[in-house]
């Protein structure tokens, strides 16, 4: 239970603290006094996103500070120590928001800094606020599935798992089914390009290969200059300078000429021999080169990537030649996967149609109760499109009056009926839910004053096993309190606040009859 609310410029609150007792804490005062403001510092404490607009006119900081009681709290104990906050069971939790203007908003549990996270998951354990916005949410199919649900106790994780994973498995075998429709196209280019770059000579880089290139298309040229040169020497320069020996043969000059282009033409022909061309090699390594720079050329790729491109090729070709392997397992996959989702969605539809009586015959007699002696309350489970809440789509169906033919909540009934069913509800849910501190917020609108008694019982016996707060207009309901709250607005010179007071005794009898008609039917 929440033991104490301390405001601290706090939209029009200065400073205030709110002692909350065990049973029905009921808030009352008049129209525009700020009894929203409460319900505004729940939502923080709960874990709602704070805004600048609660910081008190001419001030920097809001800061709203709470104590609870949470010794029985189980699930509070579990989110604590899975965060690392020390705290003591047996004793109060103190959570505290403060909100700035010009530095970070910070959160303390325990005067432990916390995330906001937390304080939302703690929120969840702690509070349930109902008013009349959350009532109207009950026109909402999604809405009455879940009442249906959390009233039959019904977990629909395993089958939200079982679905996610169904449709997970599905997208997947999709995509494989596209890619095996572009497979063969793609198989062709990768097989090409294979063969391509599996065709160059990689046994040597490609510096080695355009140096022996090198080395023997020199050797060549210098072969064909010094064959030229010895044919010349001695088919044509030699036997000429013979034929000049007849007439002149005591020339010294024509003779060492002579002596001199002998052993040219000798040295000539030993170079040559020495000099070795191998044509196939040469041409080897031509074809070599021009594979390589024809397949750099094509594929954009350096000789030294060859390799590493050839291995990704290579597993590319494997993942599709292994697709059909691989759809026909995931095909086996998704359809055990679709199956197992399809049974868990039928036990779901069993056990809605277990709770679906049990919900219809205690709701009817609690609207009943509620000043509504003929009202009766159906369901309806209709099959769906399989979804991630299962195949079946809930609706909520009142008979108001006798001899009514059931007319759909979602659209039909009117605010006041709508206001009842969802209190009636909300009794019945509060043992389920099992949340500690309930939180009603002129849940009683739309009604008559004799309903409203009725509510304030209602909401009596509700506060025997959980601390209830309720806002409300109606004296009726105010008089079952346990603890009464005024809250009130006064102007003290130019600034305008909110005061929070408890009420006793003869205080307590004067705000109901303020309730009733004002303080002129106080007795004289």
């Amino acid at each position: 239970m929440i033991t104490t609310l301390h405001l601290r410029h706090f939209v029009l609150i200065q400073q205030a603290v709110i002692h909350f007792e065990k049973g029905l804490n009921i808030l009352t005062g008049e129209t525009g006094a700020g009894k929203t403001i409460l319900i505004q510092a729940i939502n923080l404490l709960m874990g709602q996103k704070a805004d600048t607009d609660v910081i008190r006119s001419g001030e920097e900081t809001a800061i709203v500070t709470a104590t609870f009681e949470i010794a029985n709290l189980t699930p509070v104990h579990t989110l604590l120590n899975e965060a690392g906050i020390v705290f003591d069971p047996q004793e109060e939790l103190i959570i505290k928001r403060e909100i700035s203007r010009t530095s970070k908003n910070r959160i303390f549990i325990n005067a432990q800094l916390a995330p906001l996270q937390l304080l939302s998951q703690l929120g969840t354990h702690l509070f349930e606020v109902a008013g009349q916005n959350t009532s109207v949410a009950l026109r909402s199919s999604d809405q009455q599935r879940e009442t249906l649900d959390t009233f039959g106790s019904i977990d629909i994780t395993p089958f939200s798992y079982s679905y996610e994973n169904e449709k997970k498995l599905f997208r997947h075998l999709e995509t494989l089914k596209l890619q095996k429709v572009d497979a063969e196209r793609v198989m062709q280019r990768i097989q090409w390009e294979l063969e391509d770059l599996q065709a160059v000579d990689l046994s040597e880089d490609e510096e080695a290969l355009f140096e022996a290139y090198k080395n023997q298309t020199n050797s060549q040229e210098r072969i064909q200059s010094l064959s030229l040169m010895t044919q010349a020497l001695e088919n044509s320069v030699l036997p000429t300078l013979s034929q000049f020996k007849r007439y002149l043969p005591s020339s010294e000059l024509l003779e060492t000429a002579l002596t001199s282009l002998n052993e040219l033409s000798f040295s000539l022909s030993s170079e040559l021999e020495d000099l070795q061309l191998d044509p196939e090699q040469l041409e080897a390594l031509e074809k070599k080169l021009s594979k390589l720079s024809s397949v750099k050329k094509k594929y954009r790729i350096e000789a030294t990537d060859i390799p590493k491109r050839l291995a990704t090729l290579e597993q590319e070709l494997k993942h599709f030649e292994e697709l059909d392997a691989q759809i026909e397992t995931l095909e086996k996959a998704h359809e055990a996967a679709k199956l197992e989702c399809d049974v868990l969605a039928q036990n779901l539809t069993k056990a809605r149609i277990i709770a679906q009586k049990t919900l219809e015959e205690e709701l009817t007699q609690e609207i009943r109760f509620l000043n509504m002696p003929d009202a009766t309350f159906q369901i309806e489970i209709a099959p769906k499109e399989i979804g991630p809440d299962g195949a079946d789509q809930v609706i909520f169906y009142l008979s108001a009056n006798r001899g009514e033919k059931p007319a759909l909540v979602k659209s039909k009934t009117s605010g006041g009926e709508l206001s009842r069913l969802f209190f009636a509800l909300k009794l019945l849910l509060a043992e389920k839910e099992a949340i500690p501190i309930l939180i009603f917020d002129e849940i009683d609108s739309n009604i008559g004053g004799e309903t409203a008694t009725l509510i304030g019982e209602k909401l009596l016996e509700l506060s025997q096993s959980r601390q209830v707060l309720c806002i409300t207009h109606f004296p009726q309901v105010a008089r079952f309190a346990t603890h009464h709250l005024l809250i009130s607005k006064k102007i003290d010179g130019e600034r305008t606040h909110t005061t929070i007071e408890s009420l006793e005794g003869s205080q307590k009898k004067e705000e109901l009859l303020r309730m009733i008609g004002g303080k002129a039917t106080l007795p004289q």
